[in-house]
């Protein structure tokens, strides 16, 4: 997976690079393969970046935190483990596995569970009677 801004894009073109500023530290284009989406045709996918990115939940961090613990504890080990996995992928899955972040938040609670868009539905209505009420343009049902 990976992520493109605005300012990496126009830089590789030469163009002058964009100071980094908060805008452009929270977006960007995530790019990646379609793996194990095998009903998908497109070779690659694009989506707009999560904003866990650069605001991750408490639970997130704490997760973020075990699992560098589990990689930092299975440092220096070397070969392949029984199961096939390197044996530092394999030690860091024996650790990992099972833990739930004692502050995670309910899948209920997410914001992209509540509101998919900037904008609520409601919102947009709003927005769209506004605008033909001023520009006389009937809106459509």
């Amino acid at each position: 997976m990976t992520l493109l801004r605005a300012s990496t894009v126009l830089q590789a073109i030469g163009s002058s690079a964009l100071p980094r500023s908060s805008i452009d530290a929270n977006s960007g284009i995530q790019v990646y393969s379609r793996g194990g989406m095998f009903w998908s045709n497109k070779p690659m996918i694009m989506r707009n970046a999560p904003y866990t990115i650069n605001n991750p939940t408490v639970g997130q961090i704490e997760t973020r935190i075990n699992f560098g613990h589990a990689g930092s504890s299975a440092k220096g080990q070397r070969g392949f483990a029984a199961d096939g996995l390197p044996a530092v992928a394999s030690a860091v899955r024996s650790k990992i596995a099972g833990y739930h972040a004692p502050h995670a938040l309910q899948p209920e609670a997410y914001l992209s569970s509540n509101k998919h868009t900037v904008h609520t539905m409601v919102e947009l209505e709003a927005v769209l009677s506004t605008m033909t009420r001023s520009s006389g343009a009937v809106a459509l049902r």
